[in-house]
C-alpha cells in the first residue's frame, strides 16, 4: 500500500543463547521513513526504496548480524556538506562477522559523476565500536562543497581523498582536499571573544 513505510517477514527462533531470526523480503521506503526522523540539518532522503534480507544469530547478548540490503537509485542530501542533491545507480550494504559495510560507489551530484564512497561500521555487540569512511572525487573532478560549523564556513569546488575515523569521542580526519576558488570564513575570532568575555 502507498501508506506504507516497511514490509517484511520475520521467521526463526528466539532463544536467548542461542537465535536464529532471519529477517526477509525487507522493503523500506526511506523517503517516509526519514520523514519522521529530525535530522534535516545533515541527511534527507527524497527518494529511495531499500530491500533485502539480514540474519541474527546466537546469543542476543552479543550476536552476529548477516546479510545484506540494496537501495536502488536512491537520491539524497547532505545539507551540511553540499546544497544539491546526491544520486548513485545502486547503494548496496553488507552485514557480516558484526560489520555494516557500504561497498564503494560512484555518486553523482546534480546528475554529474563526481565521487567515490564509502563506509564501515564495527559493532560491539549491540552498540557501535568504531566507523571508518572515505570519500575521493573522480579523476579530473570537483565537487561543490558548502560547508557550514560553528567554527569555520566553506565554500568552492574542491577534489579530495579524505578518510575518517570516529570511535567514542575520538575523530580522526586524514588525506588531501584541494580547494579551487574556496571562500573560508573562520568564526575562531568570534570564539576567542566569546572565552575571554566568560573567563
Amino acid at each position: 500500500e502507498s501508506g506504507d513505510i516497511a514490509k517484511f517477514n520475520v521467521s526463526g527462533e528466539l532463544a536467548p543463547t542461542n537465535a536464529n531470526i532471519k529477517i526477509s523480503d525487507i522493503k523500506i521506503d526511506l523517503a517516509k521513513l526519514m520523514s519522521y526522523i529530525d535530522i534535516d540539518e545533515f541527511f534527507i532522503v527524497n527518494h529511495g526504496i531499500a530491500k533485502g534480507s539480514i540474519s541474527l544469530l546466537g546469543d542476543l547478548n552479543a550476536p552476529d548480524f548477516k546479510g545484506s540490503l540494496s537501495i536502488s537509485e536512491p537520491n539524497f542530501k547532505l545539507p551540511f556538506l553540499f546544497s544539491k542533491d546526491i544520486s548513485t545507480e545502486k547503494m548496496l550494504f553488507t552485514v557480516s562477522n558484526n560489520e555494516i559495510q557500504l561497498l564503494e560507489n560512484i555518486y553523482s551530484i546534480d546528475k554529474d559523476e563526481k565521487f567515490k564512497f564509502t563506509w564501515k561500521i564495527f559493532m560491539n555487540k549491540w552498540l557501535i565500536d568504531h566507523f571508518e569512511m572515505n570519500l575521493r572525487t573522480l579523476q579530473g573532478e570537483t565537487v561543490p562543497l558548502d560547508f557550514k560549523s560553528s567554527y569555520v564556513n566553506l565554500k568552492g569546488d574542491i577534489k579530495t581523498d579524505l578518510n575518517m575515523y570516529m570511535e567514542k569521542k575520538l575523530v580522526e580526519i586524514t588525506g588531501d582536499v584541494i580547494g579551487d576558488n574556496v571562500d573560508i570564513v573562520s568564526k575562531l575570532a568570534d570564539i576567542s571573544s566569546t572565552e575571554k568575555t566568560n573567563a
